[in-house]
């Protein structure tokens, strides 16, 4: 039984000196284990598989795990998307940008209106809308010309008139006055180009988020960043 048992333990054991080959091999084989396992924690981080087996390479003789720390502080460390914090949906600068459009579009329509407010005054007097109506064609087309009417308008181009007639008879009828008015906007810069009324309604919806980086950093006690982030 003594013998049975002597020869499992043999069978079983190893001998020292093969124990030491077995930790020669270990620690040899480490560095490039470690160089595998740090590659693919780089190149996860990067979200480039293929870089795996050059960053394998590349790493087997450096300090693979202070560079593992590095890259993973890199990313930790990366700029904060503030403008994602306050306004994770995007509502609030939709919102804004759609309000600076109206807003400045309906600066424009309130200049017109103001610019034919004395005319349109003076329309309404004639009484009925049939007869401001009548009114609007003596002084604007070549009725009034023809007739010799006194309320014929020939001190204007005929552009003028044409303009004049449409505007004032959408006053009257209630409708809604061209914006494409030069005459009416002569004073205050002429039509509105497109592009600067959407430089203008971007500017300010990201004036909005702006404020409420700055306020939301305030009340956590974070530092404000130089350059807030810009979407335009």
């Amino acid at each position: 039984m003594n013998t049975i048992n002597t020869n499992t333990q043999n069978y079983y054991s190893v001998p020292i000196s093969d124990t030491n080959a077995v930790e020669q091999v270990k620690t040899k084989d480490m560095p490039q284990q470690q160089a595998q396992t740090d590659a693919k924690i780089i190149g996860s981080l990067n979200g480039d598989t293929n870089q795996t087996a050059t960053l394998q390479k590349a790493l087997e003789n450096a300090n693979l795990s202070s560079l593992a720390q590095e890259v993973k502080k890199l990313n930790t460390d990366l700029e904060v998307n503030w403008s994602a914090v306050v306004d994770p949906g995007g509502k609030i600068y939709a919102r804004t940008y759609v309000e600076s459009l109206v807003k400045q579009y309906e600066t424009v329509e309130n200049s017109i209106k103001e610019y034919y407010a004395a005319a349109h005054k003076d329309n309404l007097a004639q009484g009925s809308k049939a007869d401001a109506m009548n009114y609007l064609a003596l002084k604007y087309t070549k009725l009034g010309q023809e007739m010799g009417s006194p309320h014929y308008r020939a001190d204007m181009s005929a552009q003028e008139r044409q303009m004049a007639l449409m505007q004032e008879r959408a006053l009257l009828l209630g409708g809604h006055v061209t914006l494409a008015d030069p005459f009416a906007l002569a004073a205050s810069g002429g039509i509105l180009n497109g592009e600067t009324v959407e430089s203008i309604a971007k500017q300010a919806a990201q004036d909005k988020i702006n404020a409420l980086i700055t306020e939301y950093q305030k009340s956590k006690g974070i530092e404000a960043t130089n350059a807030l982030d810009m979407r335009i």
